[in-house]
């Protein structure tokens, strides 16, 4: 799995010990953005606090050590919109017409294809991959708070609406196998952090799984993830298993703070931070939990 130490330091270690086998460290100005594990490559992104420069991505084979540069990627990438799985990357660009894009390519591609582009003051939030395609919530400008529509790219060159979504609530999107999705909406805009998980099968009915945390939803192995907060627990669906408690904090530690689930290879990971009062002082401590995908 991976972890990150600060903004500038990302470390590649063994889900059973811990023990640390591969440190990054970012260039000099920039900090580390997003990082991606799929062995045997590493793919960490870097972003200008300044944002005078775009995000540079870096590709490290994780056997030689050796790094590159993801070829398809121009130094005119716009930040957001970074997924990885399978070799494939999904990112921020630009088209001709300045207007802001996500795009795609693969690990070793020399060439992007766009996905999809938007006008002015819209974008794209929370993109995310299964086997089945590319998902996001593409939002625009509407006022007094923007409107998200559920979008998949299923093939190459293919992008449409995901059936079944309430209009304007979605935030994030998972692609299922036809025309299936499982997706988390936003029922109160004062309440971003929590999601409705729901999903649907082809042919079938909308079914809810109950809350999430916002943003949480993951894909990994065979199935979805995402988080319930409030609880302490990682949850796992499929249309196979059904719904799963994963993992679950002990009760001594539910005031800790869990982060979105992060798929490193064939083990999905949570960081806990949690407040230790010592001495006087509080301490922050950080440790990651790692769950293997059978």
């Amino acid at each position: 799995m991976v972890t990150t130490s600060g903004e500038s330091t990302a470390n590649v270690r063994d889900r059973r010990s811990l023990r640390t086998l591969f440190t990054y460290e970012a260039p000099d100005g920039f900090e580390i953005r997003e990082v991606f594990l799929e062995p045997p490559h590493l793919m960490v992104v870097n972003s200008d606090p300044t944002d005078e420069q775009g995000d540079h991505p870096v590709v490290i084979d994780l056997e030689s050590h050796t790094e590159r540069d993801l070829p398809a990627v121009t130094p005119q990438t716009w930040s957001g919109g970074w997924s990885l799985r399978a070799g494939r990357v999904t990112y921020g660009a630009r088209d001709s017409g300045d207007r802001y894009c996500l795009a795609a390519t693969t690990l070793d591609s020399t060439e992007g294809a766009m996905v999809e582009c938007v006008p002015p003051r819209h974008g794209f939030h929370q993109v995310g991959q299964s086997p089945y395609g590319i998902g996001y919530a593409r939002f625009d400008d509407r006022r007094p708070a923007s409107c998200g529509t559920a979008r998949a790219q299923r093939a190459p060159g293919s992008v449409a609406d995901v059936p079944g979504p309430t209009a304007c609530k979605v935030w994030d999107v998972l692609p299922l196998k036809g025309d299936g999705a499982v997706w988390g909406e936003v029922p109160k805009p004062r309440q971003i952090e929590v999601s409705e998980i729901k999903y649907r099968l082809p042919g079938e009915k909308v079914e809810s799984l109950g809350y999430g945390t916002t943003g949480s939803l993951t894909w990994c192995g065979d199935s979805a993830w995402f988080l319930r907060q409030m609880e302490g627990r990682l949850m796992r669906w499929s249309p196979e298993r059904g719904l799963e408690l994963a993992f679950e904090l002990p009760a001594s530690e539910q005031v800790a703070v869990l982060s979105a689930p992060v798929c490193s290879g064939n083990s999905i990971a949570i960081f806990e931070s949690r407040e230790k009062k010592r001495a006087g002082t509080t301490e922050v401590i950080h440790s990651a939990r790692a769950h293997a995908t059978p």
